[in-house]
């Protein structure tokens, strides 16, 4: 990327690199980087070995968090916030007084990887069985649309097939734009966001958030958006009616949490 845009090193300040799982940021290592490798991989070590600039490494979650504090005007009334991530996958994180928060072993928090069956659960990226977020996640709404254009070939999900083509990942918001007009695929959805919402609001009586933000490929659909909501208020309607608010709409939403932590890191600091 930097020979093709012509980009000297020497007036590079340094690197930011997410990854999903929990990460050493001091160190730079991925200590479980699932779906990738089975093992810590010691990122920053490797990017300074191969570029004369330093590199800064942090889950993905944790970062986008950091992009929020750092770029927006939320910590002006927010000290306590609680990131909700949905889609491909499930992930979170806490900020407690305006800063990033992370427990033992470099734990954030982890709404995704709360266990909600102990039987006929299905098997998750990080190696436990019965999580949330393989239940819920683009891949298992994926997979619900195939099963159900097999098992209805007349259906509904059938006849949208016929026109988005066979559902993926690559097409997946497709479906979504229209899930309201599909009775069955919207009755999953309202299941996946129940499951959601449950688990957000033990969470939000552990921690207390003064926001709760969310982001995510499924929460960039606002009629997404507003079932999570609407089963989150269901569930607990004393919850501020102000809690909940969509992240802000980065241009570069790939890049802005990379460049969150490599400000964070390497350029505040100094």
């Amino acid at each position: 990327m930097l020979w093709e845009s012509s980009i000297s090193t020497d007036k590079i300040l340094g690197a930011g690199v997410t990854i999903i799982g929990p990460v050493n940021q001091d160190e730079g290592i991925a200590l479980h980087p699932f779906r990738l490798f089975e093992q810590a991989i010691p990122i920053k070590q490797y990017f300074e070995e191969e570029f004369p600039f330093r590199t800064a490494v942090e889950s993905n979650v944790c970062a986008y968090l950091l992009s929020e504090l750092l770029y927006t005007n939320i910590a002006a009334t927010a000290q306590n916030i609680l990131m909700l991530k949905w889609g491909p996958g499930v992930g979170s994180a806490m900020a407690i007084r305006g800063q990033v928060y992370k427990g033992y072993n470099y734990q954030s928090t982890e709404i995704g990887h709360n266990q909600i069956t102990e039987k006929n659960g299905k098997k998750c990226n990080c190696g436990r069985t019965g999580c949330l977020e393989p239940s819920i996640s683009a891949d298992a709404i994926v997979e619900f649309i195939q099963k159900n254009t097999i098992s209805s070939p007349a259906g509904e999900l059938a006849r949208l097939m016929e026109t988005i083509g066979a559902p993926s990942r690559g097409n997946l918001s497709q479906y979504l734009d229209g899930a309201s007009d599909s009775c069955v695929l919207w009755s999953f959805l309202t299941t996946c966001a129940h499951a959601l919402a449950s688990v957000t609001n033990n969470a939000i009586h552990i921690l207390a958030p003064d926001k709760l933000v969310l982001m995510g490929d499924l929460f960039e659909h606002d009629s997404i958006t507003r079932l999570f909501t609407e089963q989150l208020y269901q569930i607990n309607p004393m919850l501020p009616p102000d809690l909940c608010i969509k992240n802000q709409p980065f241009s570069d939403k790939k890049y802005i949490g990379a460049t969150a932590i490599a400000v964070s890191q390497l350029l505040l600091p100094l």
